[in-house]
């Protein structure tokens, strides 16, 4: 009998299954995170090796001059008032005897007095690792925001570069100043933040707070950034402060004397010693009966912006955050070099569109660098020759904040004319945009 047609075509129909399957399935090819790929360059190494090099040379040239320096010690980072404080707490039980001391009983616990070699040490390794997590997280977010793998890369290379081999960042550490440990803090908070978590952002940001109060303007785009988990992500916060404040009671003998020290003497501007910021030249010289009403404008300036910010920069929170930054390293009253290490390092992260409608950040820059070499100048001229007076190092510090705050100003500006540009392309004009002059 002839075979039917039927019983051959489902044989070929199978073995062309088979083979169209053969061909099309693609291989399993193991996938390499991003973390990973930047951690493996070469000069992801080199950085980190070349930056503690750098630092441990220069602690041994002139580590005990950058302790002295009014731009990296604060009455609130200086470790020769930490060391103070260690040792009135083991002699009279009291480490807030007297003026000196203005850090929280939880640091006093976690950091007792050590030789200045192992502080060095262990300050070396922290500041490294906020480095290490800034670059981590940067390049996890710029890849999440659409930038290919090498770009991310780049961006990551780039942000690690600006922390680490900063000469500011490298200063700080050999001053050994406790700035480096909220520096770490904020650079754990800012990777969490890049990265979306909202439980550890929260939590390390209420650490933050309590070490130095100010921070607490960060909450302002973590709220933003993270929309539909705020509820959380303020819980966290409250509950983390709030324990922090109970140990801190239990810590300091269960009472809440650390308060007037630390956070008080914060509010209140007690210690006029020169620094970096606008504070302290304004109130030795105004009259004693106007103190209060300016120090409440003055301490309003840093918390005035946060809801305008967060309205105009809603779309961006990134943004919202770097000028945060900027904020506090320019309105706190005991600031240091040190707070705008933070906001320099993230700069690679903004975006090319908002770089080019920046319009005037090569004249801030230069401004920013100048200012910084011309302060160790004027506070010579000023304290040790006597050729100069109050108004050399005021001035120069007055440019530096400006500048500052210019180029957060710059920032926003940039946002706004772009949002604009590309949501009404065909309206756009120059006479329609806000300028900041």
């Amino acid at each position: 009998m002839p075979k039917k047609k039927g019983n051959v075509e489902p044989a070929n129909k199978k073995h062309d299954q088979i083979k169209t399957d053969t061909v099309v399935k693609p291989k399993n090819e193991p996938t390499v995170s991003i973390e990973w790929q930047l951690v493996r360059k070469w000069n992801f190494i080199l950085i980190i090796v070349s930056s503690v090099i750098a630092r441990l040379i220069l602690y041994n040239w002139c580590g005990q001059w950058l302790s002295t320096r009014p731009e990296l010690s604060t009455p609130l980072v200086s470790i020769d008032r930490l060391k103070e404080g260690v040792l009135l707490k083991k002699d009279t039980g009291n480490p807030y005897f007297g003026d000196r001391v203005h850090v929280t009983p939880l640091m006093l616990s976690l950091l007792p007095q050590t030789n200045d070699n192992v502080l060095l040490i262990m300050l070396i390794i922290v500041d490294t690792l906020s480095g290490v997590i800034l670059s981590v997280g940067s390049s996890k977010f710029a890849a999440q925001r659409g930038q290919s793998i090498d770009q991310s890369i780049d961006i990551g290379t780039n942000v690690l570069k600006w922390y680490l081999l900063n000469p500011i960042s490298m200063a700080t550490c050999c001053s050994l100043s406790l700035s480096v440990i909220l520096i770490h803090l904020l650079s754990i908070f800012t990777a969490a933040f890049l990265y979306g978590e909202s439980f550890i952002a929260s939590f390390v940001l209420a650490i933050s707070t309590q070490f130095s109060l100010y921070p607490i303007v960060l909450l302002a785009p973590l709220l933003n950034q993270m929309a539909g988990r705020r509820v959380l992500a303020l819980t966290v916060f409250v509950v983390t402060l709030s324990a922090l404040s109970l140990l801190n009671f239990t810590l300091g003998g269960n009472s809440w004397e650390y308060v007037n020290h630390t956070y008080l003497f914060n509010l209140m501007v007690l210690d006029l010693t020169p620094n970096v910021g606008i504070f302290w030249y304004f109130f030795t010289e105004i009259f004693t009966h106007f103190f209060d009403f300016f120090l409440i404008l003055f301490q309003l300036n840093v918390v005035v912006y946060i809801l305008p910010l967060a309205l105009t920069l809603r779309n961006a929170p990134f943004l919202n955050l770097l000028v945060s930054f900027a904020l506090i390293a320019v309105f706190v009253p005991y600031p240091s070099l040190s707070d705008g290490t933070v906001f320099f390092s993230l700069l690679p992260l903004v975006e090319e569109r908002h770089w080019k409608g920046m319009r005037h950040v090569l004249v801030e820059s230069c401004t920013i660098l100048t200012c910084i070499a011309l302060m160790p100048i004027m506070w010579h001229m000023w304290v040790v020759s006597g050729s100069g007076n109050a108004n050399f190092y005021f001035g120069v510090t007055l440019f530096y904040n400006v500048a500052l705050i210019r180029m957060g100003i710059d920032i926003v500006y940039s946002y706004v004319r772009t949002d604009l540009e590309e949501r009404c392309p065909e309206d756009i004009q120059e006479n329609s945009l806000i300028y900041f002059d």
